[in-house]
């Protein structure tokens, strides 16, 4: 149970960082929507799994 505890905690801390690097990149003021598709193409570029 180790093992997967730590997996969710690396991958809550990537869907974390990404989410900051997309907020700093954009900035504040973005539609959702735009927000969205951006977070779309990095979560697939980390390999993460998303819906």
């Amino acid at each position: 149970m180790g093992d997967v505890r730590m997996n969710l905690k690396e991958e809550r801390y990537l869907i974390i960082g990404i989410c900051l690097e997309v907020h700093h990149a954009l900035g504040p003021g973005f539609p959702e929507i735009e927000c969205k598709e951006v977070l779309e193409i990095e979560f697939r570029k980390a390999g993460i799994s998303f819906e």
